[in-house]
């Protein structure tokens, strides 16, 4: 018995979150940054063994280089994320404690939280797990010259964005549209 594409997404478990992976590994490859100018190599659903009974899932690792035109490149990144389907207060304690037990272990790397819903759709305790870790990171770390730890959220708006961040933003209008004015140049994306 064949299973149809739209159903996969009402089976609870369905693909254990494969989908919001890869689209989170294409929006650092793709929407990122064009494609001549970043360089990725990337890694999905890992068991790490951090020490005696010390074992962290990641759902997807990515190395991530963006690339300079002229000049040295920028340092390559070291990205660890988490990612979800459409389920409702998905982001559990436990995600953002491995998340925190990866920064601990791997600071200054890229911590991301993918999920394919929309932001409004975030439950208030996602939001308050994910914030305190956040703050958590902001810690400046003199001797990798980042921060400890920065956080990324990737909802459906980012995820499912065709081309543009900058687009992408300004079609969800409300908080979005304000942010899209302020994007680095490195996120003005391909095909613009």
């Amino acid at each position: 018995m064949g299973l149809s594409p739209d159903r996969a997404f009402r089976i609870p478990d369905y693909a254990g979150g494969g989908y919001a992976s890869s689209l989170a590994i294409r929006f650092f490859t793709d929407v990122l940054g064009q494609h001549d100018t970043v360089s990725a190599t990337w890694s999905a659903g890992q068991n790490l063994e951090l020490g005696p009974k010390r074992r962290v899932e990641a759902d997807f690792i990515l190395w991530y280089q963006r690339k300079m035109m002229f000049g040295n490149d920028y340092p390559t990144d070291l990205v660890f994320g988490e990612a979800k389907s459409f389920g409702k207060d998905t982001f559990k304690t436990e995600d953002v404690e491995h998340m925190k037990i990866l920064a601990e272990r791997f600071p200054g790397s890229i911590y991301v939280f993918a999920t394919m819903k929309p932001a409004n759709e975030l439950s208030a305790g996602e939001v308050e797990r994910i914030s305190k870790l956040g703050l958590w990171g902001r810690e400046f770390l003199k001797d990798k010259s980042r921060t400890r730890a920065p956080i990324v959220v990737l909802t459906g708006t980012e995820l499912f964005t065709r081309f543009s961040l900058r687009d992408a933003w300004e079609k969800a209008g409300e908080k979005h549209a304000g942010f899209s004015s302020r994007l680095p140049s490195f996120f003005i994306c391909r095909n613009q």
